[in-house]
């Protein structure tokens, strides 16, 4: 039921029997942008025309997180002016040696910096750490503020930050509720350095932030809306 969770005091996330909300497959957005270019390229090559008498209706199985369409069938035509396809030598599999060399080059040399949650500030490894990472240092300040839920945009704020320290800033990260005032969701200004760059990273999941970037999402569709916390143009 709709608000169970939270009437019961519990995270609206808490329990996804499919692995919906914070516990989804962590390969599932991957999977979406799979289908997003497959399809494209279908419709290049293909005409699809639904069965006769075909009637919209959803299905409800318990296997399936969302409605869909029940029984859909398809007519499958060549598109006109379709392109030949490639030849079947097109599609040999490269050598597993290849394989293993191209994974070697792209692997990087060290692993990317943590970032703990509780201080925000990024863990960097001491090659990228202290005055002397660039030689051209100019120690301009660089604030990279993140949301994230399962980690990846926590990891890539911490990528970024070590990047920027090797080309000579004085680089931080933090969440984005950190920089929003205590009190109530929502209330107040962000609190943003005065000086300096800053670089937002942030994931979302359907349109939802992440948990520690609740306040600045608030605060951000506020100011959007021309709201009582909204900055000043």
């Amino acid at each position: 039921m709709p608000g169970a969770a939270e009437a019961a005091g519990r995270h609206p996330h808490a329990f996804k029997p499919f692995g919906f909300g914070v516990r989804a497959c962590a390969g599932m957005q991957f999977a979406m942008w799979e289908a997003k270019t497959l399809i494209p390229m279908l419709y290049h090559h293909f005409t699809f025309k639904l069965i006769d008498n075909f009637k919209l209706r959803p299905s409800r199985k318990e296997s399936f997180p969302s409605p869909s369409a029940e029984g859909l069938a398809l007519h499958i035509y060549p598109a006109p002016g379709a392109p030949p396809p490639p030849p079947a030598a097109a599609y040999a599999a490269r050598p597993s040696a290849a394989l293993d060399s191209a994974s070697s080059a792209a692997a990087p040399s060290t692993p990317p910096p943590s970032i703990s949650n509780s201080s925000g500030a990024a863990k960097l490894p001491a090659a990228a750490a202290g005055g002397g990472v660039s030689s051209s240092a100019h120690n301009t300040p660089l604030l990279v503020l993140y949301g994230s839920n399962s980690g990846t945009c926590e990891a890539f704020a911490a990528q970024l930050v070590q990047s920027a320290a090797a080309a000579g800033f004085s680089a931080a990260a933090a969440t984005l509720d950190s920089i929003m005032p205590a009190g109530a969701a929502g209330s107040g200004q962000p609190q943003l350095p005065k000086a300096g760059a800053v670089l937002f990273v942030t994931s979302t999941y359907n349109g939802e932030p992440p948990d520690n970037a609740l306040r600045f999402a608030k605060w951000l569709s506020s100011a959007a809306a021309g709201g009582a916390g909204s900055a000043a143009a």
